[in-house]
């Protein structure tokens, strides 16, 4: 009888870097055909609503009524925060898949911060008639990055004004779990059908739900949420029904030594 021994052990290393690599490859590609796809479709419709408003302005401006102007001003100025918001969106989120952007934590005070966000939709709550009910401890902290933070919430808060209704409320709350905060925003408005739910924040997955006002969307947002409270080591999920509204949970940690204590998975 012969019997050979062989060590695999840097062949094992060596697939399993192969597959990690190949997997690695996927997610690039995946990145890749989603940014072309917002840039081919998403980012060429509000730029085609703004030469086509601006142009017939300026062909039969001395044609058109007073309210016939407004109105295109009113599409131009609609377009126009589409096109910032997606912009903002596709900067931030660029840089998050290249390792570009700075994450910075600091202790916050949570209720001015979501105050200070609300105060910054404003306009287009009041343009869609809807309401927001802020039920936030006023000394409660939480230790994040700023501007994470601040994209988070401006983008939960936009998705809520977009699928709500006129005299809609969206209701933001928080609460202590232990070492964690979690924030949750609500809104009543047309909800999430099932079958979308569980790839809601899949960068492979295409969402472009219209809202109540016909708003146009690329689901990029979500995504870049998550990307955002992941970073911070937390959570993000949903639960909705559709025609019920949606309430979308995040955690935050309270504290810097809350922070260190996450698992780094």
């Amino acid at each position: 009888m012969v019997v050979v021994c062989e060590d695999i052990t840097e062949q094992k290393k060596a697939e399993t870097a192969l597959m990690e690599s190949e997997q690695q490859l996927r997610r690039l590609n995946t990145t890749k055909d989603k940014f072309f796809s917002i840039i081919g479709h998403d980012l060429k419709n509000p730029l085609t609503a703004l030469m086509g408003y601006s142009e017939l302005i300026v062909d039969r401006y001395d044609t058109l009524s007073p309210e016939m102007i407004k109105d295109m001003i009113l599409e131009i100025n609609s377009s126009a925060e589409q096109l910032h918001k997606l912009t903002e969106n596709l900067l931030n989120w660029s840089r998050v898949q290249t390792g570009q952007i700075g994450f910075n934590p600091t202790q916050i005070d949570l209720h001015n911060t979501v105050q200070e966000n609300v105060n910054l939709l404003e306009p287009l709550l009041k343009a869609k008639g809807v309401a927001v009910d802020l039920s936030i401890p006023e000394d409660m902290g939480a230790f994040v990055d700023p501007n994470m933070l601040n994209a988070v919430l401006q983008n939960l808060l936009t998705n809520g004004i977009k699928f709500s209704k006129p005299d809609n409320y969206i209701f933001i709350k928080a609460r202590t779990l232990d070492t964690l905060i979690e924030v949750t925003v609500t809104d009543s408005g047309v909800g999430v059908p099932a079958t979308l739910l569980p790839t809601l924040f899949q960068i492979d997955v295409s969402h472009s739900t219209r809202g109540t006002a016909n708003e146009s969307g690329t689901g990029l947002g979500l995504i870049l949420c998550k990307e955002f409270i992941e970073l911070h080591h937390c959570t993000i999920a949903v639960d909705s029904e559709e025609g019920k509204g949606a309430t979308f949970r995040f955690t935050l940690p309270t504290s810097e030594s809350a922070y260190d204590a996450l698992p780094r998975e």
